[in-house]
């Protein structure tokens, strides 16, 4: 498979890359794909079938040669395989934990997962209760609580770890197809996420909005027979690649039919987590109001300087969002803050650039 991957670059600017199979290695275009330069000569001896990102920093998994990593946008790679007993890597993950900082997941052919808490330095199996070791698609979203789901995509469904990969669990229910490829995290417009999964054997799209306990069929208004090979949500939109070009549907149209899992919205004042995080340069931040009432949020650096005023009036019941633009601030954790009456609630928040 291709991997696609959009990342900032240095100058403050995005660049694009894509890792082509058959040994044709990695290219870099930096005009929104007017125009692509391979990214490094000895990228073409790669087949590339993932990336991710931290930050500028880059990660490239192969199909035979295992993770490689680029801090210079793409001019040189090196292999970071330490620990991983399986180099054929077809998916890759970064994500916040709950300190807030950044893990990577490399899922493997055959081998199962590995976490990395060191950007690549060192890699540690995690397969506790992952009968399935195929992964083909890596996925996270956050808690309502605190926290992040993680999601593996295998040849026996999917897979999710609420520990950080600790252990896993499947949650199947409602997917035709138990073979899945790939995955899209949208936010629902209430606080949770919208998680959606291809099957490899039909292409359809499957829909959860409770953390994958329950699937659904979401592939209406695509003509019979079509066979969707990729997912992005961006924007209002999710869109999706197919074997008859690229199709989009408003995300508004996934209406929450199911609910949250048991025990998971709480009933009270609260902060989510915002998404997503790590960012750059924005974020979402939800909030829970359940009575009217004033409600002040507030961004400091890691400092303890206030960097931004979010909210500052009164607001009816309700779950609410806003969005934390850290254009021109440097990387690093900032702390938002909401207090709404007596309460006082935080969340650290990671931009990096």
């Amino acid at each position: 498979k291709n991997a696609l991957l959009l990342s900032p670059n240095w100058a403050g600017g995005t660049n694009l890359y894509i890792g082509i199979g058959g040994m044709a290695g990695v290219y870099r275009s930096t005009d929104d794909g007017a125009s692509w330069i391979p990214a490094e000569t000895n990228s073409g001896a790669l087949v590339v079938t993932a990336f991710t990102a931290i930050g500028t920093t880059l990660f490239a998994g192969t199909a035979s040669n295992g993770v490689y990593i680029s801090t210079d946008e793409g001019a040189s790679w090196m292999p970071v395989n330490a620990g991983l007993t399986d180099l054929n890597i077809y998916a890759l993950l970064s994500y916040a934990n709950e300190v807030g900082d950044t893990n990577l997941i490399a899922g493997t052919k055959g081998g199962g997962a590995f976490r990395s808490t060191d950007h690549g330095a060192g890699w540690t199996q995690i397969n506790n209760g992952l009968t399935e070791t195929n992964i083909w698609a890596l996925a996270a979203s956050p808690r309502l609580t605190s926290g992040m789901n993680l999601y593996a995509g295998t040849e026996g469904g999917v897979y999710r770890s609420t520990n950080d990969g600790e252990s896993w669990t499947a949650i199947n229910e409602g997917l035709t197809s138990p073979d899945v490829e790939t995955f899209a995290v949208a936010p629902n417009g209430d606080g949770g996420t919208n998680l959606f999964a291809v099957t490899s054997s039909d292409g359809g799209v499957f829909l959860s909005t409770d953390s994958g306990e329950h699937w659904s069929p979401a592939s209406t208004g695509f003509p019979a027979g079509t066979r969707v090979r990729s997912l992005a949500a961006s924007g209002a939109n999710l869109y999706a690649g197919t074997d008859n070009g690229v199709w989009k549907r408003s995300l508004s149209d996934f209406v929450t039919g199911i609910g949250d899992p048991p025990g998971e919205r709480p009933g009270g004042f609260v902060l989510f987590q915002n998404y997503p995080n790590p960012f750059n340069p924005a974020t979402v931040i939800t909030y829970q109001v359940p009575v009217a009432g004033v409600i002040r949020i507030v961004v400091f650096d890691a400092l303890g300087r206030e960097v931004a005023t979010l909210v500052d009036e009164v607001k009816p019941a309700a779950v609410h969002s806003v969005e934390f633009d850290g254009k021109g601030l440097a990387s690093g954790v900032y702390i938002c803050r909401m207090q709404a009456g007596g309460q006082v609630m935080a969340r650290k928040l990671l931009l990096m650039r």
